[in-house]
């Protein structure tokens, strides 16, 4: 019995499951069932995913987006809220926004995550949008004004490309976000050191974030409208909270290094703007140590250039090697060349390291060479594992959905069918998939548990 994913686009699979929802029944066949709450609020939430999926490009980078989850949740957990309250998704787009919706999805564009210098200036982005939802801001606002995104992005799909028409669009997103009151964004910013100080994050990041913003606001191009100019509200948030995190009047907050942050900003960056990334941290390479030789491998490689990018590791891994990281990345540009022997080996010596044996990548590339090897049940171990460890990676799950179909584990291969469409925004294409697995596995315990925990997230 063969097992197909389910490929379609989020954006087709939203309209295809609605057509099938609304349709009228065949002669002689009962009407369709009403679709449950549940199933409504997840429609509701692949309408808004695939709304903007259409109109922006999103990215899911499985290490960008396991950063995002780890700062995230760290903050809701915090606060004691359900992390399936919030999902985190990328914009790819060099745009200097952010924007969430009243159910709690939060959309960055990748240029504001490049222009971000550490995990503690996210989390004060994350803080005050989380905030907002939290506070019940958005119902507070009138529902014509909550439901303004989605007319002002669908617009940018008329634009053509048109660069005035992008950024004016940008501006009615813009004027939108600042429907906020002053007294909403003042809750939302005390709401948020209260948060941070829960965590592990510096709560003057929250002063760097709102710094980034205000530069944003200057950075305008030339003939977009006077409303996206500036916003001086930012500078007298920025005023009311700087004694409040120790900061004296008119102190600069300098971030922590963060290498973590580091790397998300050199696969960002390199999207955007390659010959900018390729300055900024070949600067740094030339100046600096393993970890600099490193992250300018990372910049040559997610240009696609996986020779430069391997003489960069193998210098890293001269300098520390016993790190396990610049091992890694050297077996993956090895891989990316063609080179499985040495790229295995590299893995292979990297997971005998201190802490090698964690990450998800070196187990995902085994995967993919045992695979090309001949070897489909070792390459089932790797993948298994590589999702284990790093849950974010879809391809992870798919590959290893495929390799359970082939062993004819059928319904554990729809469970991570259903992971790998989750982490793709399909929702509806997932929660088919978990039915599927639900059907199959629902007489143990253990797998009915785990299913339903999964189909709960979705909603």
């Amino acid at each position: 019995m063969s097992r197909a994913p389910l490929r379609l686009g989020a954006r087709f699979a939203a309209a295809v499951c609605a057509a099938a929802l609304a349709a009228c029944a065949a002669p002689g066949q009962p009407p369709p069932a009403r679709p449950s709450p549940e199933e409504q609020e997840i429609l509701r939430r692949q309408e808004q995913v695939s709304t903007v999926g259409a109109i922006f490009p999103l990215l899911w980078d499985p290490e960008v987006l396991a950063v995002l989850q780890s700062v995230g949740g760290e903050i809701v957990r915090a606060v004691g809220a359900s992390e399936a309250e919030f999902r985190y998704y990328v914009v790819d787009k060099p745009v200097f926004n952010a924007f969430t919706s009243p159910a709690g999805d939060i959309f960055f564009f990748t240029g504001m995550l490049s222009a971000a210098r550490s995990r503690d200036e996210l989390a004060g982005v994350f803080a005050h949008e989380i905030a907002h939802v939290l506070a019940g801001h958005y119902e507070r606002l009138s529902r014509r004004a909550s439901l303004g995104t989605v007319p002002a992005l669908a617009a940018i799909i008329l634009s053509g490309g048109n660069p005035a028409v992008f950024y004016g669009t940008l501006a009615l997103l813009e004027s939108y976000q600042l429907a906020f009151s002053r007294e909403m964004e003042t809750e939302a910013d005390r709401l948020s050191l209260v948060y941070l100080r829960r965590t592990s994050f510096d709560p003057r990041g929250l002063i760097g974030a709102l710094r980034l913003i205000e530069q944003g606001e200057r950075f305008v191009p030339a003939g977009v409208p006077e409303g996206m100019r500036s916003h001086p509200l930012t500078v007298s948030r920025i005023s009311a909270l700087q004694s409040s995190v120790g900061l004296a009047p008119g102190e600069e907050y300098r971030p922590a290094p963060d290498p973590v942050w580091d790397r998300v900003r050199a696969i960002l960056l390199t999207r955007d703007d390659p010959a900018a990334a390729l300055r900024e941290f070949g600067e740094r390479a030339r100046a600096g140590g393993a970890d600099d030789l490193d992250l300018l491998g990372v910049v040559h490689l997610r240009r696609g250039d996986a020779a430069a990018a391997a003489e960069q590791f193998r210098l890293a891994v001269e300098r520390a090697p016993g790190e396990a990281r610049y091992a890694l990345d050297l077996g993956a540009a090895l891989w990316a060349l063609d080179d499985g022997p040495g790229a295995r080996a590299e893995i292979e010596r990297a997971q005998r390291l201190p802490g090698g044996e964690a990450f998800a990548l070196g187990h995902f590339i085994l995967g993919e060479i045992r695979r090309a090897e001949g070897a489909p049940l070792d390459a089932l171990g790797h993948y298994r594992r590589a999702a284990e460890l790093t849950p974010q990676i879809s391809e992870a799950h798919y590959q290893l959905a495929l390799g359970l179909v082939g062993v004819s584990a059928l319904g554990e291969a729809d469970f991570h069918f259903g992971r790998a469409a989750e982490l793709r925004g399909d929702y509806v294409g997932a929660l088919e998939s978990y039915r599927r697995a639900r059907d199959l596995l629902g007489e143990d315990p253990l797998w009915a548990g785990r299913i339903d925990a999964a189909m709960r997230h979705l909603m």
